[in-house]
């Protein structure tokens, strides 16, 4: 899916990489919305495999987190919590890919790219567990071009949380649970 970003390319994120993390953190969410380094750093350390960094060259270029949760943790609204415990959640055996979090730099957005990056995050992850069944998400209402990304990638939304995000500038919204199926793979 990167093919047609070969100055773009994904490597796992280390503890090493947490100031460029937190640095795209900062330039991609509301305030409200940081998710602090112990965080990244849990998560980094729980599951690796799920902590994608997008690197340009040679600088860190956008970041994606995911979990792994059993099925039916998805339905429970204090799972999407800003700053959850991964550890409190996370099981390699469970079925849906939870992405906690995605963002690019600001000056790769536009143009596909987000989708690409997204997709080829998804792709990676789904390859390495081949018993997930399902990707979900959390968005906030107001974000129109993470949405468009995700409807994009198949997304749909299942449910709102009324007010969860609460920003510190610009609007406060709804919540969007989006998910998708993962299509069978053949054995």
């Amino acid at each position: 899916m990167l093919d047609s970003l070969p100055d773009l390319t994904l490597r796992t994120a280390t503890e090493a990489d947490l100031d460029a993390v937190m640095a795209l953190e900062f330039q991609g969410f509301d305030p409200a919305f940081h998710e602090s380094r112990a965080v990244y750093q849990q998560r980094i350390q729980t599951f690796p495999q799920g902590a994608i960094l997008a690197v340009r060259q040679g600088l860190p270029a956008g970041c994606f987190f995911s979990e792994i949760w059993r099925a039916g943790s998805v339905s429970e609204a204090d799972s999407f919590a800003i700053g959850h415990d991964i550890r409190e959640r996370h099981d390699t055996s469970g079925t849906a890919l939870y992405v906690a979090s995605m963002t690019l730099s600001p000056t790769l957005r536009g143009g596909g790219i987000g989708l690409r990056f997204f997709q080829a995050c998804l792709d990676r992850l789904i390859a390495e567990h081949p018993a997930l069944a399902s990707v979900v998400l959390l968005v906030n209402e107001h974000w129109a071009p993470a949405r468009k990304i995700y409807g994009h990638a198949g997304f749909v939304e299942e449910r709102r949380l009324a007010g969860f995000f609460q920003a510190l500038s610009g609007p406060s919204g709804d919540g969007i649970i989006m998910s998708r199926p993962i299509p069978a793979r053949k054995s």
